[in-house]
């Protein structure tokens, strides 16, 4: 099964385009098939040489909000400049809007129509949740829901550990995303010693893998994206970025 990463989680090692590049070869080595790119200052349109030069294709990113919006179109050149027709929300900055119902459905009306535009160009539109998006509207649908029912061009990056925090059911989202998950982030949800959820490599968690991506590769999941928020503060973050992979490529 190929895997990828989201750059967010090892952060702290691209700061540069020469990290990004070192950084991109040595995922390759350690059994990395792609990457999603997020948290990292490089310009968009150094990747085109960051990813030839490591030989890993780039499928996803997060961009920022007001681009989005108001940058389209450039902001989908500059994809299209590295091979990306994937671009990502990783979440409305003004986490305010989430608590408030006019303002969450106009942002996602907004968001709508800026799907509709990327796809008129051959970009696909992505929403990557948190938690906030699972509080109920006074209608007594989540915000979620709200979205997958109301803008059908906005396609979903599903992240397991917030579906799980949120205290939704993956096992009952996954289904019923059919067709809009092209892309799911693999995020493991553990207990520590002081009885809080914590991120954790895949497997050191309580969320069933391999139920999980059964379900999502049903419901025509394509990208499997490990994701791992702490694992840039750590001292040796990136050996559970390597452990992740290699959950992967042992189990599926």
């Amino acid at each position: 099964m190929k895997i990828g990463l989201n750059l967010y989680s090892i952060r702290n090692m691209i700061q540069t385009k020469a990290d990004l590049i070192k950084t991109l070869k040595q995922l390759k080595k350690d059994g990395c098939d792609f990457v999603q790119f997020s948290g990292s200052p490089v310009p968009l349109i150094e990747l085109k040489d960051a990813s030839k030069k490591s030989k890993m294709p780039i499928i996803l990113t997060h961009s920022p909000f007001d681009r989005i919006l108001n940058d389209t179109d450039n902001l989908i050149k500059e994809h299209k400049s590295f091979g990306c027709t994937r671009i990502g929300l990783g979440m409305i900055p003004d986490k305010n809007v989430y608590s408030d119902d006019k303002n969450v459905i106009q942002v996602i009306n907004q968001l709508e129509k800026t799907a509709i535009k990327m796809n008129r160009q051959g970009v696909s539109f992505f929403y990557h949740n948190h938690h906030y998006a699972f509080r109920k509207l006074k209608s007594g649908e989540t915000i979620f829901h709200y979205m997958f029912r109301k803008a059908p061009h906005i396609q979903f990056t599903l992240d397991t550990y917030w579906v799980q925090y949120a205290g939704v059911s993956l096992d009952e989202i996954i289904p019923a995303l059919n067709g809009r998950i092209e892309c799911v982030h693999l995020k493991d949800y553990k207990i520590n010693d002081n009885f809080e959820p914590e991120f954790a490599p895949l497997g050191d968690g309580n969320i069933n893998f391999k139920r999980i991506i059964k379900l999502a590769k049903a419901s025509k999941t394509k990208y499997f994206i490990i994701e791992q928020d702490n694992a840039a503060t750590k001292k040796d973050g990136y050996k559970d970025i390597v452990k992740s992979i290699k959950y992967i490529k042992e189990n599926f």
